[in-house]
């Protein structure tokens, strides 16, 4: 408990540093919402009871606010889920090690940032646009995302750090098609699963991509991307105790 007690107290810290939003709910919507959705979303073709615990509802209405809409997206998400079979992607085992190969991302299973999350490195450069099988780096992209959610939930903290390392990155690896579609992912499947999102080694040219980039995020989502440098990142992550250099000497 004392433990918890500290991270929520350097999450607090750190929002407040870098002006993170932080979401929040309504306790009586909560429980309005759980009538909602077993009176709506049980009898629906294909749903899986272990799709949602309350940490699931709780998640999804702090993203989508009301109780109305927060089971419509509930049922859309529910019918994704059944239509591309997202509980059989990690059997696509083909696809999973072609996509590794590429050196996409890496996570840690134990390795957390500051406030205990788990931290996920995806590395924009091994993408090439032209070359792009997008319907592997979808199935790809939601195997990992499956991946590091089951981290979460077993670690307790719900939400992950992303660092998007963007050394060598140039305009051959910048993908609207597939950053679009990963945000619809995370807005749409796994809301308020992104803690933060720190961008680091970023070339100038890649500010004119963000100022398109960001039309697609709410007000709320673009306060947890932060830029910087080794002082920002160590605020989040211990440096000097993980096992990836992120910076030159």
């Amino acid at each position: 408990m004392e433990a918890s007690s500290s991270y929520d107290k350097l999450l607090i810290e750190l929002n407040n540093k870098y002006k993170i939003q932080e979401a929040c709910y309504d306790k009586e919507d909560l429980q309005k919402l759980q009538e909602s959705v077993n009176e709506n979303l049980t009898n629906q073709t294909g749903f899986q009871s272990n799709w949602y615990n309350e940490a699931t509802l709780v998640r999804f209405l702090k993203a989508f606010i009301t109780v109305s809409d927060t089971v419509a997206a509930l049922l859309k998400y529910s019918e994704w889920r059944v239509k591309y079979n997202v509980d059989l992607v990690s059997s696509e085992k083909a696809i999973i090690k072609k996509e590794d190969a590429l050196r996409r991302s890496v996570h840690f299973d134990e390795i957390t940032d500051r406030c205990n999350r788990i931290i996920v490195i995806v590395y924009p450069a091994n993408h090439i646009t032209y070359n792009c099988d997008y319907d592997s780096l979808y199935k790809y992209i939601i195997y990992k995302l499956e991946e590091i959610c089951k981290l979460c939930d077993d670690k307790g903290t719900l939400q992950f750090c992303l660092v998007m390392d963007l050394k060598d990155f140039g305009m051959q690896n910048m993908d609207y098609t597939a950053v679009k579609k990963i945000l619809w992912f995370l807005k749409n499947c796994y809301p308020e699963r992104l803690g933060v999102c720190l961008i680091i080694n970023y070339p100038w040219l890649f500010y004119a991509c963000w100022e398109i980039i960001k039309l697609w995020l709410n007000e709320r989502t673009q306060s947890k991307i932060i830029f910087g440098g080794r002082d920002e990142m160590n605020d989040f992550i211990d440096l000097n105790n993980f096992p990836v250099q992120f910076f030159e000497s």
